[in-house]
């Protein structure tokens, strides 16, 4: 908490104004509880330890892990089977050729800034993981106007293949963060998200596809980012004039 209050405040921190740097990044988070604080002056009387220097030492995977509280959470169980934000794995490599129409390996290749055949590509194609995020607006499912859910592919890199990503305009990268959803193939690490912005379907929102499974949740800005990417890369025009 005091890290974040030093971050928001951008020098301008002390006793008195670390409680409204603190409620104005929870704010961002979306905290249900932040709700339920009428005023300020609750958070007054804690102004003085928060706006203090941490007393211990920061390790190193200090910023992965406050990024996993700030970048993600749980799954949605319930609103609907496609929540906005929700990560998805795959459970299905053939499932993932059929709704694209394209081999998996063309994402992890596009997705990778090393050349075939070299150690550091094996290597990536080794260790990513194939990943899809539901991008749908919030207000359409709010509203239950959705007629059905899009979805952007991409992958969720660990660290130690990190610096092998390729970039690119059509390509959102996410800042390093602690996964602290285990599954099989992938324990807890430190890992980071791409979504490759050419790789992307529509799946009717009656029932989840049987080749995916619901990993983790992206909150509503890291997603808003995505959404937003999706939408500029789908915008881009090439116009052509021919003078007289």
């Amino acid at each position: 908490m005091q890290k974040l209050a030093e971050a928001q405040g951008e020098g301008d921190l002390s006793s008195a104004t670390a409680p409204s740097h603190l409620v104005t990044v929870l704010t961002q988070l979306l905290v249900d509880q932040l709700e339920h604080v009428p005023k300020i002056q609750e958070l007054v009387p804690h102004g003085s330890w928060l706006s203090a220097n941490p007393a211990h030492q920061i390790g190193v995977g200090f910023g992965a892990h406050m990024n996993s509280l700030l970048l993600a959470a749980d799954p949605a169980s319930a609103l609907s089977f496609y929540v906005p934000g929700t990560v998805y794995r795959l459970k299905s490599v053939k499932g993932f050729k059929q709704a694209f129409g394209k081999r998996l390996s063309l994402l992890v290749d596009q997705c990778c800034g090393k050349k075939r055949p070299t150690g550091h590509w094996k290597a990536w194609r080794k260790a990513v993981r194939p990943v899809l995020i539901e991008i749908s607006p919030v207000c359409d499912v709010a509203q239950a106007k959705r007629v059905s859910s899009l979805l952007v592919a991409g992958l969720l890199v660990p660290a130690a293949q990190i610096s092998f990503k390729k970039s690119a305009e059509n390509i959102t990268v996410f800042p390093k963060f602690k996964v602290r959803w285990p599954v099989a193939d992938f324990p807890p690490q430190e890992a980071m998200l791409l979504f490759c912005h050419t790789f992307k379907i529509t799946l009717p929102q009656d029932g989840i596809a049987a080749w995916l499974e619901p990993w983790f949740r992206l909150r509503d800005l890291p997603t808003t980012a995505i959404r937003n990417a999706n939408a500029a890369h789908a915008a881009r025009v090439g116009y052509v004039s021919v003078a007289d």
